[in-house]
């Protein structure tokens, strides 16, 4: 029998764990736009199912609600910023991994990072993500220089705004973005995935679809040279894992189903697959909680909670579920997060569902882009804006994000096909 403090800390890994892995999250079943509803007070907290994810979130819901009211009392623009029907019976982790780009022959090496909102509908007992392109245009950043006296007069991509104005930063543009309330953070390196799958995970194995190649890969300085992945089954260390998901094909043209975001997806599945087989090897939660502590003490992992008091709220309910998984109490998929219901990836409609658009395309219909153009804002031209974005507007929610919020408010939003609904935790 596992001690009681012991089995909570394992369960805060677990915690940190599912959300690292989160950020691998892509593409899956699609649901059309229908139009926004009107806005309708908050919910309280519904209990979540007693499972351990759901014994988990527990915690993490009233600490957001609590979270909510305090910002909205501290900030008089945050009820402006998030959308209230958007964010109800919802608890959302803002993740943003960082790290090493090379697109030959434009880049040989650049920092790079990506944005993604892990969003639980509680009520519904389902997961939603939210990415956004690591090109699009954040005002808020230039404005934040711009107070600091050392703006240039340059455009700033959305991937420098942890890097220049840290976790706060960061939350205030991404609610601003997508009008989900930022309850929760976590920021890694990408290295740390790379370990997380070795050291962790022990390998894993992704289904790839066709074969194909990609280009060479930096990680920590280092650059690793291209890789060809054949179709099927693939065992992959946690090197090759990170390339197969990052790292642009070679190829002009090659099967959609090797877009980058339909190759995260994959390779999501993978890990929830590698999850559930693990869950009920005692070592596979030893192996978590050092590698969480390994890479919080090296700062390649930060967060702006901590997990393990949060636990403590729910004290009874993390540990009848804990003992459950580590005793293989039919843990199985309980012991994952739930598969990813919906999914928007706010980048060109070439490429992704659109909201923003490479500027030279967006140019010909968006007076402001053009305007911005003729300034000299764009010294390098491969950065994307909402449709109708206005990078000057006092107001950047209704002035600058408006067509990024409409299209997540519209997927998020949508009603759920009727399932029946997850059974409550026992109070």
């Amino acid at each position: 029998m596992l001690r009681t403090p012991l089995l909570l800390r394992l369960a805060s890994a677990c915690a940190s764990l599912v959300l690292v892995a989160g950020c691998l999250g892509g593409e899956s079943a699609r649901t059309p736009p229908v139009a926004p509803v009107e806005p309708t007070p908050t919910a309280e907290p519904r209990p979540v199912p007693q499972s351990l994810f759901g014994a988990m979130m527990a915690p993490f819901i009233d600490e957001a609600q609590k979270r909510r009211v305090a910002r909205a009392a501290a900030d008089p623009a945050y009820a402006r910023r998030v959308d209230p029907e958007l964010n109800r019976n919802r608890v959302n982790f803002l993740l943003f991994g960082y790290g090493e780009t090379h697109e030959p022959p434009r880049t040989e090496i650049a920092y790079t990072g990506s944005h993604s909102i892990l969003s639980y509908d509680y009520q519904a007992g389902k997961l939603d993500m939210v990415s956004i392109t690591h090109d699009t245009r954040a005002p808020e950043l230039e404005r934040f220089f711009q107070a600091e006296g050392r703006w240039e007069g340059n455009a700033q991509r959305i991937e420098s705004v942890y890097r220049e104005g840290g976790l706060n930063l960061q939350r205030l543009v991404l609610e601003d973005a997508t009008g989900l309330s930022v309850d929760f953070q976590l920021v890694f390196q990408e290295s740390a995935l790379a370990s997380l799958t070795d050291s962790v995970f022990q390998g894993v194995t992704v289904e790839v679809p066709a074969a194909f190649s990609v280009n060479a890969m930096y990680l920590d300085g280092q650059k690793y040279p291209a890789l060809q992945f054949p179709a099927g089954p693939v065992n992959m260390d946690g090197k090759a894992f990170l390339q197969y998901i990052k790292t642009t094909a070679i190829e002009d043209t090659y099967d959609k189903r090797l877009e980058p975001n339909a190759r995260k997806a994959l390779a999501m599945s993978a890990l929830t697959e590698r999850l559930q087989e693990k869950s009920r090897d005692v070592s596979f939660w030893f192996r978590a909680l050092q590698y969480v502590n390994e890479e919080t003490s090296r700062k390649r992992i930060v967060y702006d909670f901590d997990p393990g008091p949060l636990l403590v709220n729910n004290f009874s309910r993390m540990i009848q579920a804990a003992t459950r998984a580590v005793n293989g109490g039919g843990v199985g998929a309980n012991a994952a997060a739930p598969s990813l219901d919906r999914t928007v990836y706010v980048v060109d409609p070439a490429s992704g569902d659109g909201g923003v658009q490479w500027i030279n395309a967006n140019k010909a219909s968006n007076p402001n882009t053009a305007r911005d153009l003729a300034r000299n804002r764009y010294p390098d031209i491969n950065m994307e804006v909402p449709y109708n974005g206005d990078a000057d507007a006092a107001d950047l929610v209704s002035g600058y994000w408006l067509d990024v919020r409409k299209l997540v408010a519209a997927r998020l939003n949508a009603p759920r096909p009727s399932a029946q609904a997850p059974s409550p935790s026992a109070p």
